[in-house]
């Protein structure tokens, strides 16, 4: 959970509030995880300053949001990651996983055929890379490593009693191919695993560059053709519902990198704005943002104009349109930049009631 100085825009990283345990330690149901959550909250006093729960996508703790009244937002890190274990389970991909294992797997069996290896590669030698069921990741670092080294894998292999077979042109072919595909998937999870940086926001800017990068990419192998079906189909079931949640959409509307700019789907974009609108109509004060100047004490041709000017009646929702307005006609920032220090050193009008949004959301 995150504490944040509510009167201060910081990078805040990540704090532990408690470590705990369940109320039933023989019980891990929904009921007993969000009664223990709520003992922590209500400890520290921040039960009614939750906006939202990021976990990962099990049913239970979903469950456990849903008694709590709180929002959940699934942590895309973690369904990126089924994504891509969506794909490891493929009967095309598996077969040169279990390839790629097996090499693998004899290297580091043989010393001599890995004394081989890295006698073969001169100076400063790679070693290879193992993969490890629990991190996708793995496979992706172990595959590239393997493409990397080939030439001197297969010298290593044809002079290794027992060893497996090289890898064929084919099979090189389908390992470029599925590096291609996993490339992306490995970056996307690198951008939103930060705690030192806003987050938030690029959450679906993250997932249109996905999008880009997948469904742009030529593969030349007929395994890579299915693999990268199968992977374009998995990223729409599993990421789609991202553009549709207020916190995310409101949190790249307010990223001045992003805006309405940084959405797949336009319609997303304008419910995002329209969000935004929204709390700033609820956070707008009664009065307006500019009182009118008083009446001087000059003689005026107009005098009823100033009377009209003092009396006129403002709209909270008007200002909050106008304030938009004035968001989405400046530039968008580059990449580089932080939106909360952005938000900081700003010292118009607008800035205190975005203010108030970018602390609860990012």
């Amino acid at each position: 959970m995150n504490r944040l100085n509510p009167t201060k825009l910081t990078n805040a990283g990540d704090s532990i509030l408690a470590t705990r345990q369940l109320l039933d330690t023989t019980n891990h149901n929904a009921t007993n995880i969000s009664e223990t959550l709520k003992g922590v909250l209500d400890d520290w006093g921040v039960t009614n300053k939750v906006v939202c729960v990021v976990t990962d996508n099990d049913a239970t703790i979903l469950k456990a949001c849903e008694l709590l009244e709180y929002k959940h937002l699934p942590c895309v890190a973690h369904t990126i990651n089924l994504i891509v274990q969506d794909v490891l389970k493929l009967p095309d991909f598996d077969v040169i996983l279990t390839k790629c294992k097996s090499v693998v797997g004899f290297f580091k069996r043989s010393q001599i055929a890995s004394s081989k290896f890295k006698e073969a590669q001169g100076e400063n030698p790679h070693s290879l890379l193992q993969e490890m069921p629990t991190r996708w990741n793995s496979a992706y670092e172990m595959m590239k490593r393997i493409l990397k080294t080939n030439e001197f894998i297969t010298l290593a292999l044809v002079s290794s009693r027992g060893a497996p077979s090289p890898f064929s042109a084919a099979e090189v072919d389908i390992l470029n191919d599925i590096s291609e595909m996993l490339s992306p998937f490995e970056e996307a999870t690198l951008s939103v695993s930060t705690n030192t940086k806003v987050s938030a926001s690029i959450i679906i800017p993250v997932i249109c560059e996905l999008h880009h990068k997948i469904n742009n990419l030529i593969v030349s192998t007929e395994q890579g053709k299915t693999i990268l079906t199968a992977i374009k189909g998995s990223l729409t079931k599993r990421l789609s519902s991202y553009e549709t949640r207020s916190i995310p959409r409101i949190a790249t509307i307010l990223d001045p990198r992003f805006k309405k700019q940084g959405f797949l789907i336009p319609f997303n974009a304008e419910e995002g704005a329209k969000a935004v609108q929204h709390e700033l109509f609820t956070k707008l004060p009664a009065n307006p943002l500019h009182p009118p100047t008083p009446p001087t004490q000059e003689t005026s041709r107009f005098s009823f104009l100033q009377i009209k000017t003092q009396n006129r009646v403002h709209s909270s929702w008007a200002d909050a349109i106008i304030l938009m307005r004035q968001h989405f006609e400046k530039e968008n920032q580059p990449e580089e930049c932080d939106p909360l220090a952005y938000w900081q050193v700003r010292n118009y009008a607008i800035t205190y009631f975005f203010q108030l949004i970018v602390l609860i959301i990012f």
